[in-house]
């Protein structure tokens, strides 16, 4: 029976890659994997060569890590038909934060 986690928030990049990739706790996949990307800006800039050279990594799973930093990185992005209005300071501020 899965395990359902309500709430991710406290998990470790580990715990989330393995949860995301579908794969066991003590999984050399994970293990791998997060040993060769320590931090979730040096995943976020894997490409799918790169991924795909980890053992048990196949093309279907790269894919899917790589869809998933796509939202990430699309949820953070400005939406492009949105004209910006700038009324003050502040706006600017927050445009950059």
């Amino acid at each position: 029976m899965a395990v359902i986690y309500p709430d991710l928030s406290g998990l470790t990049v580990k715990e989330l890659m393995r949860l995301a990739l579908r794969e066991s706790e003590h999984s050399p996949v994970v293990k791998e994997l997060t040993a060769r990307f320590t931090t979730p800006r040096e995943l976020a800039e894997a490409t799918f060569s790169e991924l795909t050279e980890i053992k048990g990594l196949g093309p279907g799973k790269a894919s899917s890590i790589l869809a998933a930093l796509e939202l990430a990185k699309r949820l953070y992005a400005p939406p492009s038909n949105d004209k910006l209005t700038i009324r003050c300071p502040q706006d600017i501020v927050l445009l950059l934060t």
